[in-house]
């Protein structure tokens, strides 16, 4: 539990505190809004209060996620929170773990990890120290890590649901499914009260392209919360996956009459064109749609993304090789986990221009890459998907990437268009087996799509 290095001798400045954490550890928009004010109300009696502080920088960080705002706001009103903490109590442990939080959302990964690793020193019960140090560790493909740090946090506090639900997550990316299974059902029977639980069955199921599942479970969070922004966006996504596009765009309007101003609700446009398979739309509004965000590696991270869906091998070069120079990417280093699996695309695009020396540069650091992600435990099948897709762009015999695309699909949720224009570069389009991937795909979306109209939302 949160315990400050030198609390306040105010009896209400520390009651506005507590009422402030226990406020914040809810997670939804209305409590983040109220520990905001909480926070404010122990500064207002106590400005010395560092912990106060602290918790006050974690809410403007938290609401990014799961409030109403935007990351480039939440991250300018919690800076200097953080640095007011630190200075009135270098040795708390609370301090630097929202230092760490805010490090990692500035997108400066590995001091993030010195930040929350100081934390957990001077508090290794403090539990959102080490779920925030795995999600740290997961951010730079350091799986293992996160696993085993998470891990042994709940053994210190085992009722932490936070760090249970990542771990969850976790199982998934490590390639556990058997566990993951096993620990999913476990969650639900044990918490399926509880909002944030449920929606991250939703998000789990919807890793395995469980899609009916998944809607059963936002479903359900949202009964459980149904004035979380966050957790309509997700309603959405997944509905737009599996073909449902009208409750998707109503769900997103929910979202955003709730939370206008978070990245999801800004970025809709350009992911609806996603999900559609519109690579013109994105060609054409992308710029215009991101002028919003301050310039910053979250907006080239964005640009990078949504550049990768154009099929624009112009667009793509400019603005994942900004992104490369930005996150000072040298050669002889990995791949930056920002790029993700955007680097296919990026070394197609290059090809497509002519850039042999660049196409070289950047298989070799791919290759790099997914070894390091291999030797920490990425599931193998999405290591042979990547592994596959690289030797095709080097001129290999694309057979074995439809092997792994025929057993890996299944349990992928991405809409056969989605596919198709994402492959666009791949040389795959005509191929009899890739048609009739994707004539299946399309089958079962269709299939899953009449069970999913049956589900009742808030």
């Amino acid at each position: 539990p949160p315990t400050a290095h030198r609390p306040t001798r105010d009896v209400a400045a520390f009651e506005a505190y507590l009422r402030g954490r226990f406020a914040m550890n809810q997670r939804t928009g209305a409590s983040l809004e109220q520990a905001i004010a909480d926070f404010r109300t122990a500064i207002a009696i106590d400005p010395d209060y560092a912990a106060a502080y602290s918790g006050l920088a974690d809410s403007y960080l938290l609401s990014a996620s799961y409030g109403a705002l935007g990351s480039s706001q939440s991250i300018r009103l919690a800076e200097p929170m953080v640095q007011r903490a630190l200075q009135l109590d270098p040795q708390l442990a609370e301090a630097h773990a929202s230092h760490g939080l805010l490090l990692r959302d500035q997108g400066a990964k590995a001091q993030s990890i010195d930040a929350l690793r100081k934390a957990v020193e001077l508090n290794p019960s403090y539990s959102p120290a080490q779920h925030w140090l795995a999600l740290s560790y997961q951010d730079l493909g350091r799986f293992r890590d996160a696993r085993q740090t998470l891990e042994a946090g709940l053994k210190v506090d085992p009722n932490y649901v936070t760090g249970k639900r990542v771990l969850l997550s976790l199982f998934r990316t490590t390639g556990d499914h058997d566990q993951a299974d096993a620990y999913a059902a476990a969650l639900l029977r044990e918490h399926s009260g509880d909002a944030l639980v449920q929606y991250t069955l939703a998000t789990d199921a919807y890793s395995r392209n469980r899609l009916v599942e998944a809607t059963r479970r936002i479903a359900a969070a949202l009964r459980l919360q149904p004035n979380a922004a966050f957790i309509r966006s997700q309603a959405a996504t997944i509905l737009a996956t599996v073909g449902d596009h009208e409750r998707a765009e109503q769900q997103m309007t929910l979202a955003t009459q709730l939370a206008p101003e978070t990245d999801m609700t800004r970025l809709w446009p350009l992911q609806r064109a996603v999900n559609g398979g519109d690579p013109g739309y994105i060609d054409e509004h992308l710029e215009e749609l991101l002028s919003g965000f301050p310039d910053s590696n979250q907006r080239a991270i964005y640009h990078c993304n949504f550049s990768g869906a154009t099929a624009n091998p112009e667009r793509i070069v400019d603005a994942c090789e900004t992104l490369l120079t930005r996150l000072q990417w040298q050669l002889d280093q990995p791949l930056p986990v920002e790029l993700g699996d955007r680097v296919t695309v990026l070394i197609a695009a290059h090809a497509q221009l002519g850039n042999a020396e660049r196409v070289d540069q950047l298989s070799r650091a791919a290759t790099r890459t997914l070894d390091l992600l291999g030797s920490q435990g990425l599931g193998e099948t999405q290591l042979e998907v990547f592994q596959r897709l690289l030797e095709l762009l080097d001129g290999g015999d694309p057979q074995p990437l439809l092997n792994v695309m025929e057993v890996w699909v299944e349990h992928w949720p991405v809409p056969p268009e989605v596919l198709r224009t994402d492959l666009s570069f791949a040389g795959l389009q005509g191929l009899p087996r890739f048609e009739a991937l994707l004539s299946s795909m399309e089958q079962r979306q269709q299939q899953m799509l009449l069970e999913v109209r049956q589900i009742e939302l808030p």
